[in-house]
């Protein structure tokens, strides 16, 4: 998603679930440097494992490994 949209690790970690809108899946992004927030499309796999995370009540799971 980051590569995607272009986003920052730090503008991704600090979305609000309630930023998430699932049923127009659309998310708002605080964008750094003196941009603007703005609202962006969540499609496909990522639109799927923001889905699957809120039904699991948001746990987050400790990993060891790093996928490319």
């Amino acid at each position: 998603m980051a590569c995607g949209h272009g986003f920052r690790a730090s503008e991704l970690i600090d979305v609000r679930i309630e930023e998430i809108d699932l049923r127009t899946a659309r998310m708002r992004v605080r964008l750094l440097k003196g941009r603007l927030s703005a609202k962006h499309s969540v499609e496909g796999d990522d639109l799927r494992a923001f889905r699957a995370w809120l039904r699991s009540g948001c746990k987050v799971e400790k990993t060891t490994s790093v996928s490319t």
